[in-house]
């Protein structure tokens, strides 16, 4: 349909939608903004010129539009949840959970309020609390496989290792090339001291993605803790070629350690 033809807000706002679908984002703003200029109360096309708003980085006005949706219609769940999106990004953690409490109390079955929730009270250090809202995700949708994943990652910071062991493997379970739960369960068994576990975890990360820098540098630990100094010396130099930061002091003691076992064997 030419620009020209255009009549309704109805046909700017699939224009809108259409854009957005190609990733034209900025194309889309133009077309909500003429939707909205012939349906000014349409709390959709201010959230979705919200949604488009944000997709270019431009926050502010994607608040700008997600409130007016909320002015209008104080019932949409999806305009909180959508602003409490940004206030995360931003790091207006009180605000974020404020808007998804608020979308939570209109939809309480909206799993990915209760698992954004959880994901800024992470950011807060609310580890307790954060593990209540991936639970709760994972109650509404049981194969929601990155509550699954950051309720690891919650248990694994308040020293929980099994907790976070169970929920890796869980995560696992779902997806079984999620690259972050291996190395992230390998960390937890390596916290637990079992490395030899932890290095098989670690080899499935790099397996996955061979340019996992921090995987290399922490099966090399692993391997330094069950005194294969080789090993560990090539993991720990392939991560610093990837750009992993090494401690000088123990990058050089490594090289030492190892070269010696490959001269006196």
């Amino acid at each position: 349909m030419s620009t020209e033809s255009k009549t309704t807000a109805h046909e700017w706002f699939e224009d809108g939608m259409r854009a957005y679908g190609q990733k034209n984002y900025e194309e889309a703003v133009k077309c909500f903004t003429r939707a909205l200029e012939l349906n000014p109360t349409d709390t959709g096309i201010y959230n979705n010129r919200g949604n488009a708003y944000k997709s270019i980085g431009a926050n502010e006005e994607a608040i700008a539009d997600y409130t007016q949706a909320i002015k209008i219609n104080p019932k949409h769940e999806v305009a909180y949840y959508n602003r409490g999106i940004v206030y995360l990004l931003q790091g207006e953690y009180d605000k974020a959970i404020e808007d998804y409490t608020q979308a939570i109390k209109i939809n309480p079955n909206h799993a990915m309020a209760y698992y954004n929730r959880g994901v800024t009270h992470s950011h807060k250090g609310k580890y307790d609390k954060a593990i209540a809202d991936y639970t709760k995700a994972i109650e509404i949708n049981p194969n929601h496989v990155d509550a699954y994943h950051n309720r690891g990652v919650a248990y694994r910071r308040k020293g929980e290792y099994d907790g976070a062991i169970y929920d890796y493997s869980q995560a696992i379970r779902i997806d079984p090339k999620y690259i972050d739960a291996y190395h992230n369960r390998g960390v937890a068994y390596s916290h637990r001291g079992d490395h030899s576990q932890a290095i098989e975890d670690y080899t499935k990360a790099i397996e996955l993605n061979q340019g996992y820098a921090e995987a290399y540098y922490n099966r090399g630990l692993a391997y330094c803790f069950k005194k294969d100094y080789q090993s560990a010396w090539k993991d720990v130099s392939t991560a610093a070629e990837l750009g992993h930061r090494v401690d000088p002091q123990f990058f050089e003691d490594l090289r030492k350690i190892a070269g010696e076992r490959l001269t006196n064997p």
